[in-house]
């Protein structure tokens, strides 16, 4: 509470940025000026951070689509997404194939995936 109080009387401008806005009792949300909302991305801004996040020389299999990651990644945010493609890139890499059969596939990105939602159990 003595934070808060402090808050009060300081003259400049504070943001709060949290994942867990429930964690805020209601003394606290009454001394805030206004709430902003940050949504997670659609699909199709899923897509679009999967096409920003893969690099153009990142070898891919014919059969990934930006699309069927996004549809994939229902609940994701961006840095979520980030986390998929660099897992991916590591299985992809770890690979024993020769080189000219060394690229990202689905089964890579789905693994990413699966390690990326399993992760929520520890922080969400």
């Amino acid at each position: 509470m003595e934070k808060l109080v402090r808050n009060d009387k300081f003259k400049g401008v504070v943001i709060f940025a949290t994942n867990n806005a429930q964690a805020f009792d209601s003394a606290a949300l009454g001394r805030l000026l206004s709430v902003v909302p940050f949504v997670f991305p659609d699909e199709s801004c899923r897509s679009r951070l999967f096409e920003t996040h893969l690099p153009e020389d990142f070898p891919l299999s014919d059969k990934i689509s930006y699309q069927e990651l996004a549809d994939l990644t229902d609940g994701f945010n961006g840095r979520d997404i980030k986390n998929v493609v660099q897992i991916a890139a590591i299985k992809t890499a770890s690979r024993d194939d020769i080189p000219e059969n060394l690229y990202g596939t689905m089964k890579d990105f789905q693994e990413a995936i699966d390690l990326v939602h399993q992760s929520y159990n520890y922080i969400r």
